[in-house]
């Protein structure tokens, strides 16, 4: 109920948010999405995800201003898309919400999550879990990385990614 709502209060509060996301839930319950994907300003591939447990549910329960938010439930500011477009239709499906927050990022504006629950999300959609869905989220993430960056970090950054994703 009034879900909406509260991710415009948070949006009004500040002019400089471009997107704002909120704790999203399993029907389980547990916890589907918070800002364990990008911790530390870096996309935690999953295994570390499972590693790293207690620090996610620290960071699922504080407001934070992160790298992106995920598309399963998210609030935009429309003049923010205006300049910087939607998302990117080479990405067709997995990963086009973080290609677009890394955006957000870059044109000077914030992502924020708050820490309520607002939503439930079942996950993987109508293409399931499969193998290919699989590499081409991680071609995504790559891909999403290649695209954005400045050559520093490039250099500095993406061979310490390709490192973790990779094997």
């Amino acid at each position: 109920e009034n879900f909406i709502d509260e991710l415009v209060n948070v949006a009004e509060d500040d002019r400089l948010v471009g997107s704002v996301g909120c704790k999203i839930l399993s029907p389980n319950q547990t916890v589907w999405f918070s800002q364990k994907f990008t911790n530390g300003g870096f996309i935690v591939p999953f295994l570390l995800q499972t590693l790293v447990g207690k620090r996610i549910d620290e960071i699922s329960n504080k407001f934070t201003v992160n790298l992106s938010n995920s598309g399963c439930a998210i609030l935009l500011r429309k003049s923010v898309i205006d300049k910087i477009g939607c998302y990117d239709e080479d990405f067709r499906s997995n990963w086009e919400d973080w290609d677009l927050g890394y955006r957000i990022n870059l044109a000077g504006f914030k992502s924020v999550q708050i820490p309520k629950s607002l939503v439930f999300h079942v996950g993987g959609g109508s293409e399931g879990f499969s193998p290919e869905r699989c590499v081409k989220i991680y071609r995504n993430m790559l891909f999403t990385y290649f695209k954005n960056y400045d050559d520093f970090n490039l250099i500095v950054r993406f061979p310490f990614l390709l490192l973790i994703l990779l094997p």
